[in-house]
């Protein structure tokens, strides 16, 4: 069985930082562990017209490694206080495509890095139509984000994961799960 012997807060920002000890089968050792809120990640689809929504947006985890850093994705976001994924989910799309979906489809919820994150992912599929259409989208201007909103056939969004365009694993997943739902 294992066990946390101690914490120490490394940081505490907008994301936290642990320094844990963990007692397992008679040995102690040293692990960082980065505390997340749990998030969403939802695909929106439109079936008639056989296209997906995404959006490009600026990533620091790739840009920290001098890798290309802005990053093709299906909308995402972090749950806030007590709202539940699904309406965060439905929020996020909103935000940032301009899309109000209305059938959205719970896929599931996995560990995005459990080696060393807390954060829990819920992911979505949610169809619409051109009538679901309430703004530019974008993202919320005081976050940062600074989105492109992309619509595109979902057979060459499939082909941009095949030849390393999207990169982004929570969207290969989905469109790899829209491909055999649909």
């Amino acid at each position: 069985m294992a066990e946390i012997k101690a914490r120490r807060l490394v940081h505490n920002g907008w994301q936290k930082l642990h320094d844990l000890t963990i007692a397992e089968q008679g040995e102690s050792y040293s692990r960082e562990v980065l505390e997340m809120r749990a998030a969403v990640c939802v695909l929106p689809h439109n079936p008639t017209k056989g296209v997906v929504t995404l959006v490009r947006q600026l990533r620091a985890g790739p840009l920290l490694l001098d890798e290309p850093f802005m990053l093709i994705e299906a909308p995402a976001g972090l749950i806030d206080g007590n709202d539940t994924a699904e309406e965060t989910a439905i929020r996020e799309v909103e935000e940032e495509s301009g899309l109000r979906v209305r059938a959205i489809r719970k896929v599931g919820t996995f560990w995005v890095s459990p080696g060393a994150v807390t954060e829990r992912l819920t992911l979505f599929l949610a169809q619409y139509d051109e009538t679901d259409r309430v703004s530019a989208g974008g993202g919320v201007e005081n976050e940062h984000e600074n989105i492109e909103v992309i619509e595109m056939p979902l057979t060459e969004a499939l082909r941009m994961v095949e030849i390393g365009e999207i990169v982004d694993m929570k969207t290969a997943f989905l469109l790899a799960e829209l491909r055999t739902r649909e």
